[in-house]
């Protein structure tokens, strides 16, 4: 004999709160941070506040704006255009475009 089971009305409603609860434990067992980022739980990003900013390790950008003076400590490497051993970067119009040139 084969038997059929019928849900009912209450049966569902017993499944949809067993469900909730499933994720109400879930939602329950996470905890927020202890601190506010500088407070030991994880370095700050880099973009907030006005005063100088230093990243160890390497840094990405699709693309660089610099609205004030900008100092390079280190190596500076451009790559675009034909560099090569004795060309200069010179200026070709008053945007700031430049080109790579022979020192002739």
């Amino acid at each position: 004999m084969s038997k059929i089971f019928k849900l009912t009305t209450n049966d569902f409603i017993i499944i949809g709160i067993l469900v909730l609860l499933g994720f109400a434990g879930q939602l329950s067992a996470w905890t927020p941070p202890v601190s506010s980022p500088i407070g030991g739980n994880t370095l700050p990003p880099i973009n907030i506040g006005n005063g100088d900013q230093r990243k160890n390790g390497g840094l990405g950008l699709g693309a660089l704006a610099v609205n004030r003076d900008t100092v390079f400590i280190g190596n500076l490497k451009i790559q675009s255009g034909e560099p090569g051993k004795g060309k200069i970067l010179v200026a070709i119009d008053r945007q700031g475009n430049a080109r790579w040139a022979s020192r002739d």
